[in-house]
């Protein structure tokens, strides 16, 4: 069994943990610092790429040994062992690895924003902004008895990681259990598609995203009509091209569409094809777990925008800006509500506004030249606006 647990660990390598609840433990529960110094701690280990301050609050034993008995049941301590060694390892080397490389490549942030409650168990969420590549919140669940995380939810696979991860390896063992057939449909593996796994892992860990997807589009074909495969074909796509990432994503609705889970990762799909209210509702649908966030806010007035309802979107703009003032691409989007009112001297003001908030340098030659703001730059707002850059 080593030779085949050697495959498992190489394979979950490719992603991110997320994790199921399905725990019993008993006890009074975690005090609300303990939660809260959980999630701030986790989430600057996250954004300062720090391996030494992640494991003083993750207990990868916990989901290691929670992964194998979901796999091999709990018969062979021996090989349970050798299984929790390689995970131990594997989980810091190369996944969260992978989250390093994702937020400093996007120049993203991990911030820990609040306690939610899920299932009647308290669990600490953490943002992840990773600005033009998107966003994803993931909830950190907690050993009520150490504080410790054993488990993770992360919101744009809307998978939970005690089938995700086991999925994966009884891809690698599976002889190991019936787990590869009831999920999969099949108990084959060869050597070649265990490498793929792997390689895929190590692409991430390098940021080579769109090398991942050509890896995972060249499955065997029993593997492609699985809800995990899907959603890493729709994640690696937008590495490839705009064109492949909506196709990718059209796929995903179409199969998979009616889970709730996958409402964040589908919002761009709803968004593209201009169905609004889908949109509205795959946010509400989010924005009912997490609660009220500044970032899902601005969501709500961009699909507002873009339905020409600029009134509702001029009001959830100023929302997001009252939750985090700091965020400089929400006065973007209030300008660009502006403009498509044709509210040029609120517009210009609020460029004003910008330049001393921000320390930002605005050439108004830049409109003149730029298509769709023909009618800004014949209004009185901007003549008056141009001039004062001219003194």
């Amino acid at each position: 069994m080593f030779r085949q647990l050697k495959w498992a660990w190489v394979i979950l390598a490719c992603f991110i943990p997320v994790a199921n609840a399905n725990f019993s433990l008993k006890s009074p529960g975690l005090q609300p610092a303990k939660i809260t110094q959980t999630g701030e701690t986790f989430a600057t280990a996250l954004n300062n790429s720090d391996v030494q301050l992640l494991k003083t609050v993750v207990d990868a034993d916990h989901l290691a040994v929670s992964v194998f008995d979901a796999v091999f049941g709990k018969k062979d301590a021996k090989s349970r062992g050798e299984f929790v060694k390689g995970f131990r390892e594997t989980i810091y080397t190369r996944s969260f690895a992978s989250w390093f490389t994702l937020l400093d490549r996007t120049g993203g942030l991990a911030q820990y924003k609040s306690t939610i409650e899920v299932d009647g168990r308290k669990r600490a969420l953490i943002r992840l902004d990773l600005k033009d590549e998107g966003l994803n919140f993931l909830e950190l669940i907690l050993d009520p008895r150490t504080g410790k995380i054993i488990d993770f939810f992360s919101y744009t696979t809307g998978q939970n990681a005690s089938d995700s991860m086991s999925s994966l390896v009884a891809l690698a063992v599976p002889n190991g259990s019936g787990l590869l057939e009831r999920i999969f449909g099949t108990r084959k593996l060869d050597k070649e598609t265990a490498k793929a796994f792997r390689q895929i892992g190590d692409n991430n860990r390098q940021g080579k995203y769109a090398e991942s997807y050509q890896i995972v589009k060249n499955l065997p074909k029993e593997y492609q009509g699985h809800r995990i495969i899907a959603s890493l074909r729709v994640s690696f796509s937008g590495y490839v091209s705009e064109a492949l990432y909506f196709e990718e994503l059209e796929n995903l609705a179409r199969e998979f569409g009616e889970e709730p889970e996958l409402a964040l990762m589908l919002f761009d799909y709803y968004f593209l094809k201009e169905q609004f209210d889908k949109a509205m509702e795959a946010i509400e649908l989010v924005e009912s777990r997490v609660g009220e966030d500044s970032l899902l806010t601005s969501f709500k007035a961009t699909v507002q925008m873009s339905d020409n309802r600029q009134e509702l979107a001029l009001t959830h703009i100023n929302r997001a800006i009252e939750l985090e003032e700091s965020q400089q691409d929400f006065y973007w989007i209030k300008a660009e509500i502006f403009h498509r009112s044709k509210q040029f001297a609120d517009m210009t003001a609020l460029f004003d506004w910008m330049a001393k908030k921000f320390d930002l340098a605005f050439m108004p030659e830049f409109y003149e030249s730029e298509p769709g703001y023909e009618d800004f730059v014949k209004s009185d707002a901007f003549a008056k606006w141009r001039q004062q850059y001219s003194q």
